[in-house]
């Protein structure tokens, strides 16, 4: 199934488009990891699982149109009207869309990473949620405990969005 990468659409559900994404980690350390994975389908996949863990994140301010499916685009307090971010020769605007589409591709790779099952990097291990790891031969032995609050963010998609970053959500039962 095709992605929907209208911003701020009523049924997007990606930031970024193939093309997008490709052309942007071309330009980066990370391309080989996303040239990897050569079915398409496992690609728009990755780019979904990619918005939806940015869009579980709780963001600064609100979703800018009402029936918005995504929460990009975002507003903040302005002194600016409105109004002024529907224009997308607006720089703000096109900003925030260039950051969250930039975003959308770091967080992608990491995905691959993330499912891959190689934890010998312990920051990959933390990222991924694992809390402790035991390492045994013989008579040596190592452990390893992390918090217990794994990001689930590539920093450098974290780093992108910084400006609309909240608190963490809090959920009770």
């Amino acid at each position: 199934m095709a992605l929907i990468t209208e911003f701020g659409g009523a049924s997007s559900d990606s930031y970024a488009t193939l093309v997008e994404t490709s052309d942007f980690l071309a330009k980066t350390f990370l391309s080989a990891k996303w040239l990897a994975v050569t079915d398409n389908a496992t690609r728009e996949i990755l780019l979904r699982t990619a918005t939806r863990n940015i869009d579980g994140r709780n963001w600064v301010g609100s979703r800018y149109y009402t029936n918005q499916l995504l929460e990009f685009p975002r507003t903040l307090s302005s002194p600016f009207p409105r109004g002024t971010l529907l224009d997308p020769q607006n720089v703000e605007w096109r900003d925030m869309l260039k950051r969250i589409k930039e975003a959308v591709a770091f967080q992608a790779v990491f995905e691959i990473d993330r499912n891959s099952g190689d934890v010998t990097d312990h920051r990959l291990a933390q990222r991924q949620g694992i809390r402790s790891i035991s390492q045994g031969g013989g008579s040596l032995n190592s452990s390893i405990s992390f918090s217990n609050y794994a990001d689930i963010l590539h920093p450098d998609a974290a780093s992108r969005l910084r400006r609309w970053k909240g608190s963490r959500r809090v959920y009770r039962g």
